[in-house]
């Protein structure tokens, strides 16, 4: 009987230990779930056309041009 006692209080302990790992692994996840959607926000907002021209102007020093000239290649017969 005393092995019996023994054994459930070793079994508790080990599910009480699994129960507190799962517990923690839920809230990375919630964590993780968070931290994706922020990086999603950012990502979305970076590659808005606004925001690229914004950089093409401000740190590449880029213009829009007052002309455009279509090239055209030449005729391959």
């Amino acid at each position: 009987m005393l092995t019996v006692l023994f054994l459930i209080a070793v079994l508790q302990g080990i599910v009480t230990q699994t129960q507190v790992r799962i517990d923690a692994l839920g809230d990375r996840i919630e964590e993780e779930a968070e931290r994706e959607e922020v990086l999603q926000q950012q990502k979305t907002e970076m590659i808005s056309p606004a925001r690229v021209v914004e950089v093409a102007k401000d740190r590449l020093g880029m213009v829009t041009p007052s002309t455009v000239v279509y090239l055209h290649p030449p005729d391959r017969r």
